[in-house]
């Protein structure tokens, strides 16, 4: 969950990518400072629409695309998978074994999912060390199949973790959320069925674990 802190930092990086944005997307042709100046634009926005911690896309801009993947599905009557992600027992790795540890635990996650996502894809920094993707003219199996994959990849780095840190394990817990667009009535009603289920499904997934 985000802290209040968190949300308004949030909320003033999406106000400062959507004025990049919007400017960013003039034409460039242009006189050569002008030209100049706008790509500097760009390259700004990009580096804000980015999360520095895993490199994948900040939370408003990722719903944005999201928003995208629904309607596009909703518009074509096609598959849509909703996956969120979060690593077990963040606050306690943080807390035992500073943030460091867990820097470079939400780091490696977001490295693993950027290797594995499509170009079609959305990937995002959802808060705190939850991870949001969307996965267009994906079923629910195809979620599946992509939850373990992300899984596998994150048990190839759990040594290089426990040897850098002394951490006993570095696991994660994820949910899915799946529907065809012709049973999505809009694009805030499928945003709400796919982000919840698959928030829901994670955290249920998460207590089953823990016994």
């Amino acid at each position: 969950m985000l802290n209040p802190m968190e949300g308004r930092r949030n909320i003033k990086k999406d106000r400062q990518i959507q004025g990049l944005r919007q400017l960013a997307r003039r034409s460039t042709d242009r006189d050569p400072d002008t030209t100049a100046e706008l790509l500097r634009l760009r390259m700004a926005y990009k580096r804000l629409s980015r999360d520095a911690r895993t490199g994948l896309h900040v939370a408003g801009e990722g719903e944005r695309e999201l928003r995208k993947l629904v309607k596009s599905a909703i518009d074509g009557k096609t598959d849509i998978s909703v996956v969120f992600f979060d690593i077990n027992r963040f606050k306690e790795l943080n807390d035992t074994f500073g943030h460091d540890a867990g820097n470079d635990a939400l780091a490696r996650l977001g490295n693993v999912i950027s290797g594995l996502v499509r170009d079609t894809d959305i990937a995002y920094r959802y808060g705190g060390d939850e991870i949001v993707v969307g996965l267009p003219n994906a079923s629910n199996a195809d979620a599946a199949a992509f939850i373990r994959r992300v899984s596998k990849d994150v048990q190839a780095v759990e040594a290089d973790l426990r040897n850098a840190y002394g951490i006993p394990e570095f696991s994660i817990s994820a949910g899915s959320r799946s529907a065809n667009g012709a049973e999505i009535r809009d694009v805030d009603e499928g945003m709400l069925m796919l982000t919840k289920g698959a928030d829901s499904e994670m955290y249920e997934n998460k207590r089953t674990a823990r016994g």
